[in-house]
């Protein structure tokens, strides 16, 4: 995928659910990170 079919809304409009999933993900590897960086927190 070029950046440009990704800004495209044309592309979000034709498969909305793209967008919904690489979101759900983005968050999902925030948490994994926060996690670990509260556990090298712990550890200290």
């Amino acid at each position: 995928m070029t950046p440009s079919k990704a800004i495209d809304p044309a592309v979000h409009c034709h498969d909305p659910y793209a967008s919904v999933i690489t979101v759900l993900l983005m968050l999902g590897v925030m948490a994994f990170y926060i996690r670990q960086m509260f556990r090298i927190g712990e550890v200290d």
